[in-house]
């Protein structure tokens, strides 16, 4: 009873601190068509970098911007764009939200209706200890792939069956050194380096 008491209080930290984390890394995102074919974007209340691209319908960067202040608006003229699907993306230290666009001759059409977010696995390393976790709303699996600097691999698992993935590893058994984390959901992947 004991164990299962001490792990109901282990998620409920690990949850605090994700929806923590995502809370000050959540950027407050205002985009709307201005004239025929520009959109403003606006970017209110974050604390580190987030990168702003621009892309095409299969998935080519047309456009990155870095933003590293506290407020940022910007008006994207999408005139030289030939008709068709586009989308923006705004990719933060916890999540990407994507926002399609249609642009034809005339004007851009925002689809805030397929508007998605990604949100991405959080690693924390204290001491000899890797704590991954990652907010799955739609119950998407986690692969955990771990790799040392000659890319021999060292762990791999799949985690999934609940909206909160999270795996501890230990590795204090391992040598010093540099290591890579591979994280892989929803078709998109995260690269981590650990060093021990």
């Amino acid at each position: 009873m004991k164990s299962l008491i001490k792990k109901c209080v282990l998620v409920a930290i690990l949850l605090t601190t994700v929806v923590g984390i995502a809370k000050n890394d959540d950027p407050s995102v205002k985009i709307n068509t201005t004239s025929a074919k520009q959109v403003n974007l606006t970017l209110n209340n974050f604390d580190k970098a987030i990168d702003v691209y621009i892309k095409d319908s299969q998935g080519v960067i047309l456009y990155k911007e870095t933003v590293e202040k506290n407020v940022f608006s910007r008006k994207y003229d999408l005139k030289t764009l030939p008709s068709g699907n586009y989308y923006f993306e705004i990719d933060t230290y916890t999540k990407v939200k994507t926002i399609p666009v249609y642009v034809d001759a005339t004007k851009v059409v925002l689809n805030n209706e397929n508007e998605s977010v990604y949100f991405k696995p959080v690693v924390r390393v204290n001491n000899d200890k890797v704590y991954i976790s990652k907010l799955a709303l739609n119950e998407a699996p986690l692969k955990i792939v771990m790799y040392d600097s000659n890319f021999n691999l060292i762990f791999s698992e799949e985690l999934s069956g609940s909206i909160n993935l999270e795996r501890k590893l230990d590795i204090s058994r391992l040598e010093k050194g540099e290591y890579k984390l591979l994280l892989t959901s929803e078709g998109k992947s995260v690269i981590k380096d650990i060093r021990k």
